[in-house]
Formats: C-alpha cells, structure tokens, sequence
C-alpha cells in the first residue's frame, strides 16, 4: 500500500539541521487508525548528530525499500535514533526482537484455526509490507543463519508470498 509523502524540514530533526534538505515523510491524515498508534512516541529533546542525521538521510531519500543494517555496541543508540527518526516522519513502525529459535513464520505470519475455519494472521513482516511501514528489527544477529536465508526473498524486496 502505497501512501502520499509529505516533505519534512530538517529543522524537525533539530535547528541545528535546519540548512539539510527535507526528508519524505508519512501524511499522517492517510494512514489508518492502527497506522497512527504505531508511530513512535517523540521525545522533542532527542538530538540527533549531523552523521546520523546525514546517513539516515541519505538512505530515506535514496532506497528506502532496501534494508539498512545499523551496528554498534549496545546502549549506543541504534533502536533509539531510528525510532526518533520514525517518530519525526511519523511514520509506522513494526518492531520485532530475533531470536536464537526464530522461524521464518515468526517473522510473516501464519494461518490459524479459528470458529472451525482457517484465518491468516500477518507476522511483522507482513503486516509492514502490506501498509508500507517500517520493520525494525532488533538482535538481527541473533536469528540463526537459516532463518535470514529463508527469508532472503524479503530482505531483497521481492513480492511476499503467502501461502
């Protein structure tokens, strides 16, 4: 799902930014009402440096479907300067924590029985694909190496395909 982008100013990322050009955002009047409750919650004292800034930046405006994979030691601030970033776009996000266990399913969903019929439940993956929001996910190095494999289809941006 496809949804109108609105240009952000810089400036709302911090006056310090203010000459950066603008970053596209969500029009949040287009989404819907789970939509709005997944924009995270901004923390107006949040500041972002001019590199963060500048690379996220740079892959928003240049390939915002492609995968981004932040690094660094814990309590650096990854989750944190994404979920502020998300928060200033307002748009959507779908977190997920990976695991040592973790299966593919977990990630797209599965289908579940319910009043003796089968019914599809999206998984983050899913449910961030079909609205075009934003998947975080947290630990990706914790996820075994085949689940990454198995997945590998998503992670190239290929059409998701449920069963």
């Amino acid at each position: 799902m496809n949804h109108p982008m609105i240009p952000v100013a810089a400036s709302r990322f911090g006056e310090h930014l203010a000459q950066r050009p603008a970053c596209p955002g969500m029009a949040e009047d287009m989404l819907t009402a789970e939509g709005r409750r997944r924009i995270p919650q901004l923390h107006p004292h949040y500041v972002f440096t001019s590199e963060v800034f500048d690379d996220l930046s740079e892959w928003w405006r240049s390939a915002p479907t492609e995968p981004l994979v932040i690094s660094g030691p814990t309590g650096s601030g990854k989750t944190s300067a994404v979920l502020e970033w998300c928060a200033r776009l307002r748009m959507p996000v779908v977190s997920v924590t990976a695991r040592a266990r973790m299966d593919k399913r977990e990630l797209l969903g599965r289908w579940v029985l319910e009043s003796g019929a089968m019914r599809w439940v999206d998984g983050p993956a899913a449910l961030a694909w079909r609205h075009g929001w934003l998947l975080l996910v947290n630990e990706y190095s914790a996820a075994p190496p085949e689940m990454w494999v198995s997945a590998n289809d998503l992670l190239e941006g290929l059409p998701l395909e449920i069963d």
